[in-house]
């Protein structure tokens, strides 16, 4: 039929929409409208590319669906489902085929796809390479200096690129946008969801808070097929059974968990369970902690779901539904999830171009995570309104749309049986603290941009170091699966270790900074010139496309615009640069002992989650420690610098920094020096 159409001959008269709805797989008809659009559009696209008609791709694709089984489970109908010959890359490749040879818009759609990677790397290099050819030819300097600067400025100028392109995609429009099904109309499926909350029991008031927080998780989902469970153990001991009043709360948890199954509202269903494990002692840690931490609770629990070992010392809740369980939700005790956000999830796991694909224990397609956008909010929860479950309101990101799979970051949708079989055995124990950066290289993840999960920004300085600390270990520590050849008998994917690289990347933004600002001020002002650029660069290409899709109102108010976007970047410089002596000397810190535990082995698994060290009302110490050799520092730096080397760029930076040390430790700001936060939650 296509080949006719091709040459062409007269087709019956009927529209694509109705050759679309003769689905041999019978999807069509149980995907929400928002993917039959994109089905609409994907059509609209091809044939617009390769210069046909919108009703020649519909039924060559129609034709080449129907070669194919029909399986029973709507998520295996594959290569049956006309969408797969319209969204797929494969399937799209099939489709070429199938109506011309001809590809003379390879070269241009090659271009449009790729053309970030070659200016996430072309850029950098290219402007890296001009300014050190300035930093060589300028005059005598020492050459480990001179490597040092340029190593300082690429850093700079990746993360720069980093944000110049995702800007112009957010401007572009999102390109990948997983299909989904209509859930209502697939019921039939096992869709059976448990939302797993990982905590440590710390006193009575954390417990009711994460009891509270697992009421209204369930209440936002009770149309699903979904239950909530507690996964918790005790915080970390120099022994055993310390006499410290544990069994009572977790006799307290248990006794709540209880009360809410009987609860009217919840009888019914009985939707509650409490999960607790026994601390284990480390030889690493040299202390009695939870085996693995948060990455153990969660692979102990799907391997009780999977293969019915049971780890758990104490449970509540009927276990035998449990291993019933399909998906599981891995949520944090502060989360806020949003109504429809498990919603849209699951809808999008169950399309069989998501749903995913393992033969022989090795991934063939499909997504074994699928994460939610992340919504960080700031101050109380009075004050964070409905803004935050706007999924319009958050940024796209660039890596998800050109390669198609993301970084998991902690919280998002499992599909138990593949997540478990990719994962079991392939992290090595004793080492991972950022266990999520791993599992996104073994099991492909997916982001649902509309699904939307707001988390809290910490309660204060100290715990924002706290947790920025640890980020930044586990960052480091994860350099172990780039230097070790093979982890666990299993080599990490290459898109992991493009992950792990990224985020060393950043981590070393601030100490970037803090080296080229002071070296250039020292050495050679044209340095600072460069580093203001590549700061500013970022903001300044946002302002400028923000100018320019302004919308309506008169000349005077477009200028008004123009003017203010011009005035933003320069501020935001400032800010940035304010706070990075604080940030580079946490950063140091935390590569340091990442370094010295890698050598030695010892306290890898260091860690305490934020919630856990608010109410435990813990400060870190080395957070004021760092504030106040900061302020000694930079007060002696300025001192020489005037004094002694009548260098005044010295000086205005070290009193810069000076100024914002003296005001983080009187305010006690909980504003974190860096853009790291941001990138990786984002």
């Amino acid at each position: 039929m296509a080949h006719n159409l091709a040459q062409g001959q007269t087709a019956p008269a009927c529209s694509h929409e109705t050759i679309l709805m003769q689905d041999p797989a019978g999807l069509y008809l149980h995907l929400d409208e928002e993917t039959r659009r994109e089905y609409r559009r994907s059509v609209a696209t091809l044939a617009r590319l390769w210069r046909t008609t919108e009703q020649v791709i519909c039924c060559s694709a129609l034709e080449l669906a129907t070669q194919h089984l029909v399986p029973l489970d709507i998520r295996l109908r594959l290569r049956s489902h006309i969408g797969y010959y319209l969204l797929d890359t494969e399937g799209r490749k099939s489709l070429r085929s199938s109506i011309t040879t001809s590809r003379q818009n390879d070269v241009r759609t090659w271009l449009k796809r790729w053309w970030p990677v070659m200016l996430y790397y072309i850029g950098p290099l290219a402007l890296t390479s001009a300014i050190a050819f300035e930093i060589w030819t300028a005059g005598p300097q020492s050459t480990v200096l001179c490597v040092v600067i340029t190593g300082c400025i690429l850093v700079l100028a990746f993360t720069a690129s980093d944000g110049v392109i995702s800007t112009f995609t957010r401007f572009q429009g999102r390109c990948c946008v997983l299909p989904r099904v209509d859930l209502a109309t697939c019921q039939s499926l096992n869709c059976l969801t448990a939302i797993v909350i990982p905590t440590k029991l710390v006193n009575e008031a954390q417990i009711r808070a994460v009891i509270s927080q697992a009421k209204m998780h369930y209440r936002h989902c009770r149309h699903l097929r979904a239950y909530v469970v507690l996964l918790t153990d005790h915080p970390d001991s120099h022994s055993a059974r310390p006499d410290d009043g544990r069994d009572d709360l977790l006799s307290l948890c248990g006794t709540l968990i209880r009360e809410l199954n009987r609860d009217p509202e919840f009888a019914k269903e009985e939707p509650f369970y409490l999960l607790h494990r026994d601390l284990q002692f480390s030889s690493s840690e040299q202390q009695w902690i939870g085996w693995e931490r948060k990455r153990g609770k969660i692979l102990q629990f799907l391997r009780f779901v999977h293969h019915g070992e049971n780890s758990f010392s104490q449970t509540v809740g009927d276990m035998e539904r449990l291993r019933q369980t399909e998906y599981v939700l891995i949520m944090d005790d502060d989360l806020q999830l949003c109504s429809s956000s498990l919603q849209l999830l699951l809808a999008t796991h169950l399309h069989p171009l998501n749903h995913p694909h393992i033969e022989r224990g090795s991934w063939v397609r499909g997504f074994g995570i699928l994460q939610p956008s992340i919504q960080l909010l700031h101050g109380s929860p009075d004050l964070w309104g409905e803004d935050w479950r706007n999924p319009e309101k958050l940024p796209g990101e660039w890596i998800f749309d050109l390669l198609g799979r993301t970084p998991f970051y902690g919280k998002g949708l499992v599909h138990v049986r593949s997540y478990y079989d990719l994962i079991e055995g392939a992290i090595p124990e004793g080492i991972v603290l950022s266990h999520d950066i791993i599992e996104s290289g073994f099991v492909p993840c997916g982001r649902v941009f509309e699904a939307v999960i707001g988390e809290p920004l910490p309660t204060g300085h100290a715990i924002s170091c706290q947790r920025i600390h640890r980020w930044l270990r586990g960052d480091w520590q994860n350099t172990y699966f780039l230097l070790a050849t093979r982890a666990a008998g299993r080599q990490l994917p290459r898109f992991g270790r493009f992950v792990i690289v990224r985020h060393l990347k950043v981590s070393l933004w601030d100490i970037s900074v803090v080296v080229a600002l002071f070296c250039g001020a020292a050495l050679q002002p044209s340095i600072v010139l460069w580093v203001v650029v590549i700061v500013m660069l970022p903001s300044y290409v946002d302002s400028a496309l923000d100018a320019l899709h302004g919308t309506g109102g008169s000349g005077c108010i477009t200028v008004s615009r123009i003017l203010r976007e011009a005035v933003r970047p320069p501020l935001q410089m400032f800010h940035l640069v304010r706070l990075a002596g604080h940030g580079a000397m946490v950063a140091a810190d935390a590569i340091i002992r990442s370094v010295i535990r890698l050598t030695t082995g010892r306290k890898l698994l260091q860690w305490e989650a934020s919630t856990s060290a608010a109410f435990r009302g813990s400060r870190f110490a080395l957070c004021t420690v760092y504030l106040w050799l900061e302020i000694v520092v930079t007060l002696v730096g300025a001192g020489f610098a005037i004094i002694r080397y009548k260098n005044y760029p010295v000086a205005c930076l070290s009193v810069l920094w000076l100024i914002s040390a003296v005001d983080v430790l009187v305010s006690k700001s909980r504003e974190m020096p860096q853009c790291y936060q941001a990138n990786r939650k984002t």
